[in-house]
């Protein structure tokens, strides 16, 4: 009898570091934690559609996420002519939980791409944290994971409050050079100088008439040049051509 109440005692003990040795590995993996990639893709899917209210989300802002969205990302899809933006998945990567009462991690990695004209592609990644929630204790739900979500997600560097805006910015004409190199056509500054009436009073307004006599030299000009043609008087101002600098 000793012997068996010997060997019952060290089954019960056994029994006792088994159970003891497996709490903490219940308590890591909860009701058997999924795989994140079911809720990876469901993101992915939500950025595409612009419908991501309803996905589980662990948000920087207080802002509606579907606003959120279409804010952002509105100028970039006008800019390229679409309706959906072209994100995909990169990496997803799983962390281990430091500590008992960490919760699991992952971390999503998303390639955005934006067609603005021509041969212009501007691509970028983006990252966003994962994590496991698991449900509360009693609760017969499911835990889910939660994507931490806001502007930086859909833009590199983009911190809330901020937002995208798109400017088309014409380059500068270049110079046409000849084969030695010189210019033939080039950029040049042009003054135009006038005078606003309204700040001279009106007495001012027509110089009176002169009466010194013509300075040396100018016997036989015109008194005036209203007579001449508009091309003589074009030709008379600049009489260079046109594409010379």
């Amino acid at each position: 009898m000793p012997r068996v109440r010997i060997t019952s005692a060290r089954r019960i003990v056994a029994l006792s570091i088994t159970c003891l040795l497996g709490l903490p590995l219940v308590a890591c993996t909860g009701e058997e934690i999924p795989a994140p990639d079911a809720a990876a893709q469901a993101l992915i899917e939500g950025l595409r559609s612009g419908a991501v209210g309803g996905l589980p989300f662990r948000q920087e802002t207080s802002a509606d996420p579907n606003t959120l969205l279409a804010e952002t990302l509105d100028p970039l899809l006008d800019a390229a002519g679409q309706e959906q933006p072209e994100v995909s998945q990169v990496t997803l990567a799983r962390a281990e939980p430091e500590g008992d009462e960490a919760a699991p991690r992952a971390t999503l990695t998303l390639e955005w791409s934006w067609p603005l004209g021509g041969d212009v592609v501007w691509t970028y990644l983006t990252q966003t944290d994962l994590v496991y929630e698991a449900a509360p204790e009693g609760s017969e739900e499911p835990g889910q994971w939660q994507a931490h979500f806001g502007p930086g997600v859909l833009v590199a560097g983009l911190a809330p409050g901020e937002r995208v805006g798109v400017e088309e910015v014409r380059p500068q004409r270049a110079d046409i050079l000849d084969g030695t190199g010189e210019p033939i056509v080039t950029q040049r500054d042009v003054y135009r100088i006038g005078i606003d009436k309204t700040r001279l009073p009106e007495d001012a307004w027509q110089r009176p008439p002169s009466t010194s006599p013509p300075p040396s030299g100018t016997a036989g000009w015109p008194t005036s040049t209203r007579r001449r043609t508009p091309s003589a008087w074009s030709a008379r101002r600049d009489p260079r051509p046109a594409s010379r600098s």
